[in-house]
Parts: C-alpha cells; sequence; structure tokens
C-alpha cells in the first residue's frame, strides 16, 4: 500500500443528536422540592418569581415574598442573549445579584440570582447528566458528551486540551468506554518519565538492548493492545520520539529497541495537554506532521470558571461520593439547613476555581468532613457555619468584584450581526486570516480578545479555537 494512503485519518463518524439547550433560569438550590432543579423559562418580555399564584414562577420558600422579582430583556437586548434586567419588587429580604444585594442591575449570562433560600443562574443549559461520569448541565458539558458519542466508536487519534484539574483523563477514559474496545485502559504522564527512559516505556525493549536491560519489556503500546493508550502532556515529548510517535499512528508499528523490525499493535491513541499544540507546532518546538496526525479530532474541555451550572451538579456528586447526603436533600429537610446550603452554594457559585474541578472535588470532600463531625456530634444542623465549611479561599471571596453590574440597562457589547460575522469567520479559515491581519495587525491573542469580549466567551478558549481553525494559514498569516 503506497505511504500516502497510509497516513489518511478514517473517515468522521456519523453525528449523533446533541443535547437540548434551553435558556431561562436554572434553580441550583431551593427549600421547594418541586423546583430544586428546575428551569424557570424566561417570557418574552418579562419573567417575576415569587411564593405567591400570581406570578410567572411560583417557588415555596418560605423566605420568598409573594412576588419578589422581575428579569426583562433590556431595550435593544437579544433574546437569547439579553442583557437583562433585574428588578426586585419591594421585599423585605432583598434579591441578591452575584452576592450583592440590588434594587434594579443588570443580568448577563451566567449571573447568579439569590432570593431566600433559592439560588438561580440565569444562562442556557441542558438538564443536568452524569453520562460517562461527566457530570454537568452546561453547553460546555454537554458537547463533550455529544463529542464522545461521535468520537468513542472511531479508531481515529482524539487530542484533548485544557487547563490543569478539568479532566482530561476522565475524558479519555470515556472515550475508551464508549469505544466498545476489549482491551485495558493505559494512561501514561510524559511530564513524570525521565527522558533517557521514555523510548523503552512507550515502545519497549529487548534484553540485552542496551546496558541494564536484563529482561525483555512491554512498551506502553503493547500493554495496551486491543484498547486505548492516553498519552498526558504531550508536549513534554522529545522530538526524537516524536518521529517514532509518528510511525505508530502512520502504520500502526511499534519497533522495540533491539527488534529486526518493527510489528503491529492496535492500540487506540489519545494524546491531552494543557499547552497548544498548533502554536507550538508554528513555533517549530513540536512536529507539524504529528500535529495533524494526532490534533485534528480535538475535544477541549472549557474551564470551570466558564461552566457555572456544572458546579452544583459536581458538588452534589462529590458529595455522595464522599458519603454523607447532598446539600439539595439536607435543605430540603429543615429551613436552618435551606439557609445555609443557599448560602454555600452562592459562593461555590461566585469562585472562580483556578484548580479546577480537582480544586472542587477537595474543597467538596473538606465540606463532607466537616458535616460527618456534626453528625457524630448530633447537632441540628449537618451543614456548618461558612466559616467552618469552606477554605480560606473562599471564605476570602470578595462577592460581586467578578460578575455583578448595577448600572443601567444598555444595549449589548455585541449585536446579533456582529456575532454572526464573527461565526461565518470560524467556518472560514482564508477569511479569518484576512480578517486578523486587516483587524490585529496579524496578532492572533488581541483578535481572540476581541472576539471572546463580543461572544462573552473567555479568551484563551478563543485563541486556541482560532489556532486550529487557521492550521496551515498561521504560519503564513505570521510571515505577512
Amino acid at each position: 500500500m503506497p505511504i500516502a494512503d497510509t497516513i489518511q485519518p478514517p473517515p468522521p463518524p456519523s453525528p449523533t443528536e446533541s443535547e437540548p439547550l434551553r435558556l431561562g433560569l436554572w434553580v441550583q438550590m431551593a427549600p421547594d422540592v418541586a423546583r430544586s432543579t428546575a428551569l424557570l423559562e424566561l417570557g418574552p418580555i418579562s419573567t417575576t418569581v415569587g411564593r405567591g399564584t400570581d406570578v410567572t414562577h411560583t417557588v415555596l420558600d418560605s423566605w420568598l415574598s409573594r412576588e419578589h422579582f422581575r428579569v426583562s430583556l433590556t431595550e435593544g437586548g437579544v433574546p437569547m442573549q439579553g442583557p437583562w434586567l433585574l428588578e426586585d419588587l419591594g421585599t423585605r429580604n432583598g434579591t441578591l445579584l452575584n452576592g450583592l444585594r440590588v434594587d434594579r442591575a443588570v443580568v448577563r449570562m451566567g449571573d447568579v440570582i439569590r432570593a431566600g433560600g433559592t439560588v438561580m443562574v440565569l444562562d442556557v443549559g441542558c438538564d443536568p447528566s452524569e453520562e460517562y461520569g461527566l457530570v454537568g448541565a452546561s453547553p460546555a458539558m454537554a458537547h463533550v458528551r455529544t463529542q464522545i458519542r461521535n468520537l468513542g466508536p472511531s479508531t481515529r487519534p482524539v487530542h484533548i486540551t485544557g487547563e490543569s484539574g478539568v479532566g482530561k483523563e476522565l475524558v479519555a477514559r470515556a472515550l475508551h468506554a464508549s469505544s466498545g474496545r476489549g482491551g485495558p485502559f493505559l494512561g501514561v504522564n510524559m511530564a513524570n518519565i525521565v527522558a533517557s527512559l521514555a523510548e523503552s516505556q512507550l515502545f519497549g525493549h529487548r534484553r540485552g538492548a542496551f546496558s541494564g536491560a536484563q529482561n525483555d519489556q512491554q512498551g506502553a503500546f503493547d500493554v495496551a493492545h486491543g484498547g486505548t493508550l492516553l498519552l498526558d502532556e504531550i508536549a513534554e515529548l522529545e522530538t526524537a520520539l516524536q518521529a517514532k510517535l509518528l510511525r505508530v499512528t502512520e502504520a500502526g508499528e511499534v519497533h522495540r529497541i533491539g527488534d529486526a523490525r518493527p510489528h503491529a499493535v492496535d492500540t487506540r491513541l489519545v494524546t491531552a495537554t494543557h499547552r497548544d499544540l498548533a502554536e507550538l507546532a508554528v513555533e517549530g518546538k513540536f512536529r507539524a506532521d504529528l500535529y495533524w496526525r494526532i490534533g485534528l479530532s480535538t475535544i477541549d474541555i472549557t474551564p470551570l470558571r466558564e461552566r457555572v451550572l456544572d458546579v452544583v451538579p459536581l458538588v452534589e456528586h462529590f458529595l455522595i461520593e464522599s458519603g454523607v447526603r447532598s446539600l439539595r436533600q439536607l435543605g430540603q429537610m429543615q429551613p436552618a439547613d435551606a439557609w445555609q446550603a443557599a448560602e454555600l452554594v452562592e459562593r461555590m457559585l461566585l469562585y472562580e476555581w483556578p484548580g479546577n474541578v480537582r480544586e472542587l472535588r477537595e474543597e467538596v470532600r473538606r465540606l463532607a468532613d466537616a458535616m460527618r463531625a456534626r453528625l457524630m456530634r448530633r447537632l441540628d444542623t449537618i451543614i456548618p457555619p461558612m466559616m467552618e465549611a469552606c477554605s480560606p479561599r473562599l471564605l476570602n471571596l470578595v462577592t460581586g468584584q467578578h460578575r455583578v453590574r448595577v448600572d443601567e440597562p444598555r444595549a449589548p457589547s455585541a449585536n446579533a450581526q456582529e456575532i454572526a460575522r464573527y461565526t461565518h469567520l470560524l467556518a472560514d479559515p482564508e477569511s479569518l486570516a484576512q480578517a486578523i491581519q486587516a483587524e490585529a495587525h496579524g496578532n492572533v491573542k488581541d483578535f481572540a480578545e476581541r472576539m471572546a469580549a463580543a461572544l462573552g466567551r473567555h479568551p484563551g478558549t478563543v485563541r486556541r479555537q482560532l489556532y486550529r481553525v487557521l492550521g496551515g494559514a498561521l504560519g503564513e498569516l505570521r510571515k505577512q
């Protein structure tokens, strides 16, 4: 078979149906059992929430007024994008936006509203799911689950990107579980391998192949034969070994140290890194031919700070995993726990989680320990007070610092036409390169920041997407 034929990727799998996304007030915590995980959909003009029956959405929360607050689209606002106007309707307990009590304020996607013991997030989301062990209700996590359903049965390499702690290995395990492959899953962290032993650990060696090789040893590809091999922190792989890895991905053959010839392996390769391989390839720090083999099918895991709808499902998951009741269960058992649960959930939603899911898991385990201690002491409320429940990081959080806006209503920063233009550019690499050159003098980072501001996304996430769309055009762009 000609070499040119062996390097062609397999055809893309048929796409599966995505999870339906809906806009509204997603209830994260409420003493009302019927509303504890409900979506309060927004009306076309305005939406009122309260304890009474003459409101758009009734929530049985004794701390709410009969008509507690109203959310309405601002003049010039876009129905599915906002912004909206939040108005407290003269209540005694007040309405909090991102931790600050407000009478009238502008609300945008991802903002946190608390009224009494009920905490909500205004956002686009989906029904909470734990499919593949990937917990959450955000569009970003729904997209990851859809990608796993699409890419799992394929044999093509998959590259997973995302910040440290977002769960890249969990996604790799989910890909393996959905693949139907009967072999094992094996994870290897390239950052932890001694450089001189890396070739042997990946590809294996024969006895006597080098000093100290007293026995035959299988490499990671052979150990994972019939299954899936995750090479985490792939950007740390030395250039010389990148060439051998390219051979494996092209021909499905591994050459052990000391062997006369290579042998075939059937191992699905998944790679992961928190660094940008496309940028490293342009800079000559990673082989471009290897990048095009492993980086075409990419799953980008969004940081937790941009997935606010995933925070509470993860908290509940880790609490139950730790052997204690969830905050929702406790908040519905007695009023004192309901109020404390709402305050705690509000703070967790407002914290930005620089350590992502890994940090959240450790924070929840701390909370679970405190809850068990109170249970052993037979205290009236199982949920501890804030000083006992939270680490110093959450205790020192300045509420409203990052998100709250109490200004007058104004038009959104980007109109529908501008959003449509950016969306079109992401589908047209040539036009995208021209726009970057004309509007940002060829600076991808600056252009990504402008696009992120218009689309309401994180600049780093947009920048990584731009690099993937530009591909080979990126090198030409930098020459101009």
